[in-house]
């Protein structure tokens, strides 16, 4: 039996269809129960695929919405699903610690539910109770380097440097930059890689992110953008078509 095979039989049983009409409904919210595994992703992705419909799904802590963000991801393969975590390690002590990992999810989510590029976002209540960033305040504390076009790495450092950015030697975590030569390596919250501009002499030559480990560039990009570390600090609200609250 494939997922097609499984698929069919969901889209015959009565839960589907209910929920299949929730999703042509004016209602915003819907909240299951008495699924388990990989059913609610399954249930609630086929109908909404089949509605084209954009979507929260929060689930009840971050071990349940890392599971279904998967499962949708899976069943999806599509660039337009986004998990939105807490931005805090696991807490051990009575102190936080913030998670450069998590950060960046953040960031990556915001960055594509301001441009109309989410169509999933998974979620817990923990990381929704959070303050971010306002979209307009994200838009005004972003940066944007494009191959080909004018820029003095002066004035750049300066930028990074006022965004919160810790000038180093070498990046190896978010946050971060360096400058060698003509050169300027990046460490954005914006992607979970780090990026390299090569500049000549006022132009930016290429852009490419790049593997800490071994120093290797990953993928050429014509254009990136790169924001402040000080975004999550005032409240933003997170603007979809439908709430899934997903509770055992």
């Amino acid at each position: 039996m494939n997922i097609n095979d499984l698929v069919k039989i969901i889209a015959g049983s009565e839960g589907y269809k209910e929920i299949e009409k929730w999703f042509s409904s004016t209602s915003k919210f819907l909240k299951l129960g008495g699924m388990f595994g990989s059913a609610p992703a399954l249930f609630v992705h086929t109908a909404q695929k089949k509605a084209d419909a954009k979507a929260l799904y929060v689930l009840r802590d971050a071990e349940e919405a890392g599971y279904f963000y998967n499962d949708i991801l899976q069943l999806s393969q599509s660039t337009e699903v986004f998990y939105f975590p807490s931005s805090y390690k696991k807490k051990v002590r009575a102190d936080l610690q913030k998670d450069g990992a998590n950060l960046v999810l953040r960031t990556e989510t915001l960055n594509a539910l301001s441009k109309n590029q989410a169509k999933v976002v998974v979620t817990y209540p923990e990381a929704l109770a959070e303050l971010v960033v306002k979209p307009k305040a994200l838009e005004s504390e972003s940066l944007t380097l494009k191959a080909g076009e004018s820029a003095d790495l002066n004035t750049l450092s300066e930028m990074l440097t006022d965004y919160g950015f810790e000038r180093v030697d070498f990046v190896y975590e978010p946050g971060q930059y360096s400058i060698r030569g003509s050169i300027l390596d990046v460490f954005s919250y914006s992607n979970d890689l780090p990026y390299r501009v090569d500049f000549w002499d006022d132009e930016i030559d290429s852009i490419r992110s790049f593997d800490i480990e071994n120093q290797l560039s990953v993928e050429s990009r014509n254009e990136i953008y790169i924001f402040s570390n000080n975004i999550n600090s005032v409240a933003f609200l997170i603007s979809v078509e439908n709430t899934i609250s997903l509770f055992k």
